[in-house]
């Protein structure tokens, strides 16, 4: 993961040639689906145990993961430079923008079965991308809110580690410790993430250069961001299903088991 995060560093978030990074990238990525599921199903049982379309999911989640754990120390260095500081590099926004959208348009692609709120969550998702493309993020306007949502969201790279080690044989104690560690890292950074939204939003309307198309743009925006909110609340939901169910399983256990 350290090689591919300095790989991205030295080759891939400093192109000016965006649309060719982003369907590049699609396109390693589609082919990673074909060579992991060769692996796995070598390498463990578990997961050939499973559907080819939940083979599918698992891979997806894995690939995400890992790109969001590839990009979290550049979107610690973006946040920190974009909230305290105020710079909001374009070009580098704009290519971590692409390579955050990478996994979800290539999982519409190639995973059959999702839930409907995360297909929306993807299409939301590449839909953002392409906007931000074209956005110039040394002016204030909208997208500067899908950026900093997205930094945000790279921090809960665990949740889809989670989700993919449901069907790759993890032990009940180590999936309860990642559900709970998932879910403590995943509700703090929507807590932040949504009181910055809202802040910067109500920023944004109150702004005396407020024009009727970025009046406009804001509305959309609340409209479609609160999709993909709902994809996290949902998700926060499943974390704290998941830690209580586990934890109860423990406990039945230790209950059951004979005393020494």
């Amino acid at each position: 993961m350290l090689l591919f995060t300095l790989f991205l560093e030295r080759y891939v978030v400093n192109t000016t040639d965006h649309i060719a990074l982003f369907f590049i990238g699609s396109s390693v990525t589609f082919c990673s689906y074909f060579v992991i599921s060769f692996g796995l199903t070598r390498l463990s049982t578990s997961f050939r145990r499973i559907s080819k379309d939940k083979q599918f999911y698992t891979i997806s989640n894995l690939i995400k993961a890992g790109a969001l754990a590839a990009i979290t120390p550049f979107a610690c260095y973006q946040l920190k430079r974009v909230v305290a500081d105020g710079e909001w590099d374009t070009k580098t926004l704009r290519n971590l923008g692409c390579i955050y959208a990478i996994p979800d348009f290539v999982s519409l692609l190639v995973v059959r079965r999702m839930g409907f709120t995360t297909v929306v969550h993807h299409l939301c998702v590449v839909a953002f991308n392409v906007v931000s493309i074209y956005n110039d993020y040394t002016e204030e306007n909208v997208c500067r809110l899908i950026v900093v949502y997205a930094a945000f969201s790279t921090f809960g790279y665990i949740v889809y580690m989670l989700l993919a080690s449901r069907f790759l044989g993890v032990s009940p104690a180590l999936s309860r410790y990642l559900s709970l560690v998932a879910l403590v890292v995943y509700v703090g950074c929507c807590a932040v993430n949504w009181t910055w939204q809202a802040w910067y939003l109500r920023k944004l309307l109150t702004s005396p250069h407020l024009t009727a198309r970025h009046l406009w743009a804001c509305y959309a925006y609340l409209v479609v961001i609160a999709f993909v909110m709902w994809d996290d609340l949902t998700l926060n939901r499943w974390l704290l299903h998941n830690v209580r169910s586990l934890y109860s399983l423990h406990q039945q256990r230790l209950l059951s088991s004979p005393s020494l």
